[in-house]
């Protein structure tokens, strides 16, 4: 799993804890539609992120 804190220093952005916890649950959950799609089951959910009052959306 990658360090989103580091990825995204890379780029020139700061990612707040709860910003790069986002990203771990995203990336997990990812992982886990990727293992279905390769067994070929139907996903049990439908990943939606709500935005967060006054974030500034990533560039």
């Amino acid at each position: 799993m990658p360090d989103w804190k580091d990825a995204a220093a890379v780029r020139g952005v700061e990612l707040t804890d709860a910003q790069a916890e986002k990203l771990a649950a995203i990336d997990r959950k990812l992982s886990l539609m990727m293992a279905m799609v390769d067994w070929k089951e139907e996903p049990m959910d439908v990943v939606t992120m709500p935005e967060i009052p006054g974030e500034e959306a990533p560039r």
